[in-house]
């Protein structure tokens, strides 16, 4: 019981975090608006633009440093050429 009730209290809290954050990201687009004008959507734009990018570069990071974790626990065993 006590595991369900914990778990009802974290979706609250995700809820309340994503009202809160549409709130910010509407307020911060109104005032970037009344800043820079007419030019507005282009930081919208270049994010729009630049998300693959950063979802790929996230993805390699991830891959290599769990290669790296590997390799520094031995569970990746290199060999090499005895001369």
């Amino acid at each position: 019981m006590s595991t369900d009730a914990e778990s009802l209290e974290g979706i609250g809290e995700m809820v309340h975090e994503i009202w809160a954050q549409i709130v910010e990201v509407v307020i911060g687009i109104w005032l970037l608006a009344g800043q820079v004008g007419w030019i507005w959507p282009l930081p919208l734009f270049l994010i729009y633009c630049m998300y693959p990018i950063s979802q790929h570069l996230a993805m390699t990071m991830t891959e290599t440093r769990y290669l790296n974790s590997m390799h520094s626990h031995g569970s990746i065993r290199c060999k090499t050429l005895a001369t």
